[in-house]
This record gives C-alpha cells, sequence and structure tokens, in this order.
C-alpha cells in the first residue's frame, strides 16, 4: 500500500511510456528474454512444487493488479 508507482511488464509499450511519465527518463529496452522451451513438459507433482514455492509471489502480483492496474 505504500508504494506509489507499480509497472506491469505484460504491455511493454505501455510500461515503457508511463515509466516515462512518471519518471521523466525516456527507457530503452532492447530485448525480452524468452523461454527457451514455450511449453515445457512438466509433471503435476513438479508442477504442484512450483506452485507452492511461487504462491507468495502469485499473491503479491494478483493483490498489485487489483490494486494498480487501470484496465
Amino acid at each position: 500500500n505504500k508504494l506509489v508507482i507499480v509497472f506491469f511488464l505484460e504491455d511493454l509499450n505501455y510500461f515503457i511510456s508511463d515509466f516515462q511519465q512518471h519518471t521523466g527518463k525516456k527507457l530503452s529496452i532492447t530485448h525480452r528474454r524468452k523461454n527457451p522451451v514455450p511449453n515445457p513438459d512438466v509433471d503435476e507433482k513438479t508442477m504442484k512444487k512450483i506452485e507452492k514455492i511461487c504462491a507468495p509471489d502469485l499473491e503479491l502480483y494478483e493483490y498489485a493488479k487489483k490494486k494498480f492496474r487501470n484496465d
């Protein structure tokens, strides 16, 4: 709740323009890292472990989307 600016990278062009609007600085992102395996074959047990490890991050992300995103 104490954050002033929160950015989401799903829309990179919006992120770049919004960053410039809020900071007065130009941002140049020349490339994006891509997953070398777009749809990896992950078994259910491993996926459950990943979900458990990532749960706090996903909770924060969902909270931030609800609070700060203006869709």
